[in-house]
């Protein structure tokens, strides 16, 4: 980088302005700040490097351009006084820096949000002309499986990198957005750095994106109510858009009664909007082809991070109960959904039968029934009234009160589908991905009501034992584990094959395909 004939000011974190005018001159020497600051500078690794006596004073390992204008962010490496600055260009107008104040507080906004996570922020080590900046905004971390492959490849590739941000969400039921704090201690505990976007000032979370420069972002879904304005598709046309789906497969025909309606899984801003969208098979591509008004020239088959994941589990089961190496229980999970309503997709039957699965696992001790909710569950049961808050509450209390049931709420639950001996399921993406493991028995707890399946949901829907109540369910469960009536099993194994046409790879063929759009 050229650093000749350029000047620069100097800030501290809290924006006080420590130097006007502050030259890095040919030779490497600095002039214009305090001999204390540093007397010597080097730019390696397009790192910017202040050294004071030969060490290593101050590292600025993160750069922003702004209108064609550079600021530099990092710290003193000083252990017993360590000091957060920024180096921000000049212009030769007198009035210049008044013009960037808002850029300035803005880019104080931002460290502060990165000290507040694992010190790293915006990743600049790797980063010059050929290095491509992709940003993965992170509302809902039951659904990261479905990028973190990606997301890892991207760091270790030499032409990317990658900047993970935690934003809020609401989900229907929710009045508000919130959650953020949620999702930054699940990044922290599996170690993943990132910047947090969880304050409540729109235009500057907006500002603090753009002042990042992605090359590319992906999103996590595309509903635009789940997440905060700023970040809706009409705000990020500064970048391009990419996405892969937050489930394995979409089972259903349209996800509104309406069937004028835009379709919600190929056709909404985000479908339209996007470079590329990744599916995990070509019979999703060509059924997204169908309802995009685009014409699905930018969806890709390439398979699914998510569902690989799944299936990198096959040798770490996990069941939430003692004695995992006996099989003297049968292990069920139950994952209801939360369609419940019936002006949407009709699915969940939660309200309906929650009383008498609860009357089952107390009645029968050779079960163990492991509660995977829809992580949109509860929230929309208390926000809609089908139950009060304290309904939920005395019926949470009483099932993991029971020595024979527990919930999970994790969103690795591979590990568990592997430990488990059968699903009961009222949809939807449960019902495609544990057909991964074709050698345990599906029960679809069925609303008559849900929305028609489509091309993969009915094949899926094929290699389904289909009940309507727990009744139903406790007579067949009888008939599978005891007598051994598994007549579904050879469906099973057609379904795997047919809808998993790559086992192995998806996050490659992904990574492959961003290095391709930006050659």
């Amino acid at each position: 980088m050229n650093f000749s004939n350029r000047c620069f000011s100097l800030y501290n974190l809290s924006g006080n302005l420590l130097s006007s005018v502050v030259r890095l001159t040919d030779d490497h020497k600095i002039d214009g700040i305090d001999h204390k600051a540093g007397n010597k500078w080097l730019f390696e690794y397009n790192c910017l490097k202040f050294y004071r006596e030969d060490v290593l004073y101050i590292l600025f390992n993160n750069r922003i351009e702004h209108d064609n204008v550079s600021i530099f962010i990092g710290k003193s490496l000083d252990g017993d006084n360590p000091s957060s600055y920024m180096l921000v260009e000049n212009q030769e107008k007198k009035d210049y820096l008044a013009e960037v104040r808002t850029s300035v507080d803005s880019v104080k906004a931002l460290m502060t949000q990165m000290n507040d996570t694992l010190g790293v922020g915006v990743r600049s080590g790797k980063r010059h002309g050929s290095v491509r900046k992709i940003v993965f905004l992170v509302h809902n971390i039951a659904t990261w499986d479905s990028l973190s492959d990606v997301y890892q490849h991207l760091m270790e590739a030499p032409d990317f990198d990658a900047v993970v941000i935690t934003i809020n969400r609401r989900f229907p039921g929710e009045d508000k957005f919130g959650h953020e704090p949620e999702t930054h201690l699940a990044l922290l505990n599996k170690g993943i750095p990132h910047i947090r976007f969880g304050g409540p000032d729109h235009d500057e979370n907006l500002r603090l994106l753009k002042f990042i420069s992605p090359d590319g972002i992906f999103r996590q879904s595309p509903w635009d109510y789940d997440i905060p304005p700023e970040f809706h598709v009409n705000k990020l046309d500064f970048s391009n858009l990419f996405y892969i789906p937050y489930f394995g497969y979409n089972i259903v025909e349209r996800f509104t009664p309406d069937p004028n309606e835009r379709d919600f899984q190929a056709d909404q801003d985000l479908h339209r909007a996007c470079r590329l969208v990744f599916c995990e098979s070509d019979i999703t591509r060509e059924i997204m082809t169908e309802k995009n008004c685009r014409g699905g020239d930018h969806f890709i088959a390439t398979g699914h991070p998510k569902l690989e994941k799944l299936l990198g589990c096959k040798n770490n089961p996990k069941w939430p109960f003692p004695k995992l190496e006996e099989k003297s229980k049968t292990r069920i999970i139950w994952a209801p959904h939360h369609s419940i309503k019936n002006d949407w997709l009709s699915f969940g039957i939660f309200p309906s039968v929650y009383n008498d699965m609860l009357a089952w696992v107390k009645s029968d001790q050779d079960i163990e029934i492991v509660l995977k909710p829809h992580p949109a569950l509860f929230a929309l049961l208390t926000g809609t009234g089908l139950m009060t808050g304290e309904q939920l509450k005395i019926f949470l209390d009483e099932w993991n009160g029971q020595e024979n049931a527990t919930i999970v709420e994790d969103s690795d639950y591979g590990s568990l589908m592997l430990a488990s001996d059968i699903m009961l399921t009222d949809g939807i993406s449960f019902l495609s991905e544990y057909m991964l493991f074709p050698e345990k028995p599906l029960i679809f707890m069925e609303n008559p009501d849900h929305a028609p399946f489509n091309k993969v949901g009915k094949i899926i829907e094929s290699a389904c034992y289909i009940v309507r109540n727990v009744e139903e369910t406790r007579h067949l469960l009888g008939e599978i584990t005891k007598d051994g009536q598994d007549y579904k099993k050879s469906e099973r194994d057609k379904v795997k094959d047919i809808l998993l046409p790559f086992e192995t790879g998806a996050a490659e063929r992904i990574v492959d395909r961003l290095r391709a759009c930006f050659e």
